[in-house]
Formats: C-alpha cells, sequence, structure tokens
C-alpha cells in the first residue's frame, strides 16, 4: 500500500520498511538481555536501584545507534562497507549479554567494553572522514 501511495517501487520500500523496522525488532531481546532497563533486579525482580540502570541505558542506545547506523549506512557521513561492518560488530558486542568483571564497584561485561571500543572506533573514523577536505572540482572554462 505504500509502496502505490508513494509511487515507488515495491521491493525497494518493502526493503526500506524492513530496515527501519528490524531496528525495533530488537528492543524485545535487549529486555530480556538487561531487565535493569524494564527497572528491575535480575537477582530479585525488584525494583533496581537507579545507578544499576544507568549502565544498560547507555549501553542499549549506543547499540541501537551502531545497529541503525550499519542498517543505514550513514552515521556522521555514508560509511563504506568495512565501516558498517564494524557498526553490525559494534552492535552485536554492545548488545549481546557476556561475562562480568568488576571496575570501580560495579559489574561491567567484558563484551560491552569492547562494543564500546568498536563504537569509538567506528565514530571516530567517520568523523576522521568527515575532516578530509573534498577533492577540488574541475570547473569549465568560462
Amino acid at each position: 500500500a505504500a509502496a502505490s501511495i508513494a509511487g515507488t517501487p515495491v521491493m525497494q520500500t518493502s526493503m526500506a520498511a524492513f530496515r527501519v523496522a528490524l531496528v525495533g525488532f530488537t528492543l524485545p531481546f535487549i529486555f530480556v538481555y538487561r531487565p535493569q532497563l524494564l527497572l528491575l533486579d535480575p537477582a530479585t525482580g525488584a525494583l533496581a536501584p537507579l545507578m544499576t540502570v544507568v549502565w544498560p541505558l547507555v549501553v542499549a542506545m549506543l547499540g541501537i545507534a551502531a545497529f541503525a547506523a550499519g542498517l543505514a549506512g550513514y552515521l556522521v557521513r555514508p560509511m563504506p562497507v568495512p565501516m558498517r561492518a564494524l557498526a553490525f560488530a559494534a552492535a552485536g558486542l554492545l548488545l549481546a549479554p557476556g561475562p562480568e568483571i568488576a571496575i570501580a564497584g560495579f559489574a561491567v561485561p567484558i563484551v560491552d567494553v569492547m562494543g564500546l571500543a568498536a563504537f569509538a572506533a567506528m565514530l571516530g573514523l567517520n568523523l576522521v572522514m568527515t575532516r578530509a577536505p573534498d577533492p577540488p572540482v574541475a570547473r569549465a572554462p568560462s
């Protein structure tokens, strides 16, 4: 229906809609892997303290941003295929559960730290690409 209203090819419209909706399909899995996002303590099922909610919230937001950037192929500017692969890797690491280590009294999953590093690398590369000057444009003689 959307393709006929917009006057666009059906397959291209359906693939674009699928890419946009795919990020939303990951949310239930994020809630299962990180019950703190529902303000629940994973051990007891009781209300989680605020400080235990902050880390999973930041990690989930960055994971969703990396996944959406990988699907769209754009962060600050268009991303080449290797950078999109890095975005998907960062999203997978940020959204997946993993073993935890204690850092400053907080239990931090190791895969989250690796995902943050991959996301920082992807964002840094994308920002560096933005600062690169564009090649001069050849102008026709007047």
